[in-house]
C-alpha cells in the first residue's frame, strides 16, 4: 500500500521544491537587498568624524500603480543640520516616489515629495516651506507637474541602484538628478565603474567595484555582490567628505 503513494508523495515533494524556487526567485534580486537590513556610516571630512548617516529596507509595499517596491527610510546628522527621508523603488531600480525633509537645529525648514510615473513620463513635484506659515501653522506649499525628459532620480536612490545594476569593468549610465529643495530642477549625472578594490571600514573588509561619479558623489565602492555600499566620497565646500561603513545589521 505504501508504494501506492510514493508517486504522489514525490509529486508533492516536487510541487513544494518548485514553490520554494519561485519563491526564492520572486524576492528579486535576491541576496542583494535584505528586508530589515540597516547600514550605519560615519562621516568625515578630512580626518575629523563629523556626523552619520543612517540607512535601512524598512519593508516591501505595492504602489497605486500595483507595483511591488521596496520602501527604504534614511536620517542624516550633520552638525546642526539634520536630514532625511524615505524612497519606494521597484525591483529594477526605478525610483517611484520619494520624500526628503531638512531641519536646521531641530526646526524644519522644507520638504519635497517627489512622485515619478514612468508609464506617463510624468514627475511631479511638491515643496513645502516651513518657514511660510499659514494661520493654521501648515507650511505652503507648490506642486508642479513636469514631463520626464530623460532617467532621473535622487543621490539618495544611488545607494541602491548600483547595488542592484550588474556591475562591472566597463559599466556606464547617464540619468539625471533632482535638485534639492526645488526638485522641479534637474542636473545631469553619470557614473561609470572604473576598477576593483578591497575596501576596509569598521564593518570589515569587502571586495567592491570602484565607481566614479559626475553630478553627484566622486566615488563610491560597491561591494560585489551588490549587498552593499561600503565607502562614498564627495567634494563639499572644498572639502573631501567620506561615508564608511561602521555597522550592518
Amino acid at each position: 500500500m505504501a508504494s501506492a503513494y510514493k508517486p504522489i508523495a514525490v509529486f508533492v515533494l516536487m510541487v513544494v521544491v518548485g514553490c520554494a524556487v519561485l519563491a526564492l526567485l520572486s524576492l528579486e534580486p535576491g541576496t542583494r537587498l535584505r528586508l530589515g537590513e540597516r547600514m550605519v556610516y560615519g562621516i568625515y571630512v578630512e580626518e575629523a568624524r563629523v556626523g552619520s548617516w543612517g540607512v535601512g529596507i524598512e519593508n516591501r509595499m505595492t504602489t497605486l500603480e500595483n507595483v511591488p517596491c521596496y520602501r527604504v527610510n534614511y536620517t542624516m546628522e550633520l552638525g546642526r543640520v539634520q536630514q532625511g527621508g524615505w524612497m519606494e523603488f521597484d525591483g529594477d531600480g526605478e525610483l517611484r516616489h520619494t520624500r526628503v525633509w531638512y531641519y536646521l537645529d531641530n526646526v524644519p525648514r522644507w520638504a519635497t515629495e517627489i512622485a515619478y510615473s514612468y508609464p506617463d513620463n510624468l514627475m511631479i513635484v511638491r515643496v513645502e516651506n516651513h518657514e511660510n506659515l499659514d494661520e493654521n501653522g501648515n507650511p505652503s506649499a507648490v506642486e508642479n507637474f513636469l514631463f520626464l525628459q530623460k532617467e532621473t532620480m535622487t543621490a539618495e536612490h544611488l545607494w541602491y541602484l548600483l547595488r542592484l545594476e550588474p556591475l562591472e569593468l566597463g559599466y556606464s549610465r547617464e540619468f539625471d538628478l533632482n535638485a534639492f529643495p526645488d526638485a522641479t530642477r534637474t542636473v545631469p549625472a553619470r557614473v561609470d565603474v572604473v576598477g576593483e578594490q578591497p575596501v576596509e571600514t569598521p564593518a570589515g573588509t569587502f571586495d567592491c567595484w570602484i565607481v566614479q561619479g559626475q553630478g553627484s558623489f566622486d566615488w563610491m565602492w560597491v561591494e560585489k555582490n551588490g549587498r552593499l555600499v561600503a565607502k562614498v566620497q564627495e567634494q563639499s565646500a572644498g572639502l573631501t567628505r567620506t561615508f564608511v561603513l561602521e555597522g550592518l545589521e
